[in-house]
């Protein structure tokens, strides 16, 4: 699959990539990261070569309840250009259908543990979703909300041997249920609906108000598409950061203390940071999380914030991703991007080996839009000698017109969880 060559060329410029407009992933490049003085002025730029991660999930199916719907999921873990720390992905992603109903989240884990914590947060809510999903039948959102609860109660029980004291994840769970679409969050992952449903235009969750990168503007310009009639799109989700103005304000009246980083020139920039008043942790963004429970005293609770929209036929997909996405594609650009692509994307997912660029018509959906992000990572690493995020998607395509196909119900597949549980036991042993 994709352009497989046993001898490969020169990796293309990271430029090249990003400031074209072709929907083509090099799994190499050229980056030339700006190092700055004290005014912000180029002083030099070092050249260093980057190969990309493969998928650490991909994942495609059809999840068709009473109409149509296919699934499509993907991780891509991320990376230090320098290759001098080593990244542990600590996303990771699910859905589980019983041929009725849909579950999907997305986990984005952070601290020390919070690769473990993402991987619990995902088994305890599949499990609770196919055991417990007849009892809450007549009120979905409670479902999940419930399954929120349960997994911060089980991880604060003495017995726990994960430590949550200053690790967490932020989480973002969708329900899909008599045709109606239910979402829950805590922290910065995002869920986006996709429709041209015109009453929605202006019915959105507030975006908040992080300052616009202005070469990520540039380059979402010149990879847009041409589309006859864009997407809505329409925010279920809350962010819960310090970059939303209620979330500061909460933080600051909890009696926490926030601050941006400085560079070794004294220069404020980038985000602001929770901390407590007299010392340097936590150290957080996210102004809710599951775990953290040391900034407890200062807001950082695991409270959800709940969504409900009955689905519509001009409601055309859903996405749930990770900041790994949101953080380089604005709403818009990534509703734009799935109206583009998402019927010449591949639905039927086949291993491929050796290949040194991905193209549309070689990846599911989900994959494209994690591929997408990572393109607009690397002019995040020129500018800013920043990492690579860890990036995970999940696309729902709707056909309300179809009927149901035959489906009995499907779960995805497991392996990471069952190998994470035993990395753990090893650990605890040990």
């Amino acid at each position: 699959m994709g352009i497989c060559i046993g001898k490969s060329p020169r990796p293309p410029n990271a430029s090249h990539i990003y400031y074209s407009n072709k929907p083509a992933y090099p799994r190499k490049a050229f980056v030339q990261i700006k190092k700055k003085d004290s005014r912000g002025r180029v002083e030099e730029r070092v050249k260093v070569s980057i190969s990309h991660t493969e998928p650490l999930l991909c994942v495609s199916e059809d999840l068709s309840m009473n109409f149509s719907v296919w699934g499509s999921a993907c991780i891509l873990p991320g990376i230090d250009p320098h290759e001098k720390v080593f990244k542990t992905c600590q996303d990771l992603c699910f859905f589980s259908s019983n041929g009725q109903s849909t579950i999907l989240g997305v986990f984005d884990g952070h601290g020390k543990e919070g690769e473990h914590i993402s991987n619990f947060c995902v088994k305890e809510a599949d499990e609770i979703f196919n055991t417990c999903i007849g009892n809450f039948e007549d009120r979905p959102i409670e479902l999940l909300s419930s399954i929120f609860e349960t997994i911060e109660k089980k991880l604060k029980e003495p017995n726990s041997v994960i430590d949550i004291a200053n690790s967490g994840c932020s989480c973002a769970l969708a329900l899909v249920h008599n045709n109606i679409l239910y979402t829950a969050n805590i922290g910065n992952s995002r869920a986006v609906l996709g429709t041209y449903n015109q009453s929605l235009s202006d019915a959105s969750r507030p975006v908040t108000f992080s300052e616009e990168k202005y070469f990520l503007r540039e380059i979402a310009k010149r990879r847009s598409s041409d589309l006859e009639k864009e997407p809505i799109p329409y925010q279920l989700t809350v962010d819960h950061t310090t970059n939303n103005k209620e979330e500061f304000l909460r933080i600051l009246k909890s009696g926490g203390r926030l601050q941006q980083n400085s560079d070794k020139y004294g220069n404020r920039y980038g985000p602001y940071y929770i901390w407590k008043s007299y010392s340097n942790i936590p150290g957080l963004v996210v102004s809710r999380s599951i775990g953290n429970i040391i900034a407890e005293d200062i807001g950082v609770i695991s409270k959800a914030d709940t969504a409900t929209h009955s689905l519509s036929i001009e409601d055309d997909f859903f996405v749930m991703a990770s900041e790994g996405v949101w953080n380089v594609m604005t709403n818009q650009d990534v509703v734009n991007y799935v109206a583009a692509y998402k019927d010449q994307a591949k639905r039927i997912i086949v291993p491929y080996e050796n290949c040194r660029e991905i193209s549309v018509k070689e990846a599911c959906i989900a994959q494209l839009i994690c591929e997408e992000a990572r393109v607009r990572w690397l002019a995040l690493v020129e500018n800013e000698d920043s990492m690579i995020e860890d990036i995970s998607c999940i696309v729902l395509e709707f056909d309300q017109k179809t009927e149901r196909r035959s489906h009995t119900g499907y779960r995805m597949i497991m392996e990471r969880i069952s190998t994470l549980n035993q990395n753990k036991k090893k650990e605890v042993s040990g």
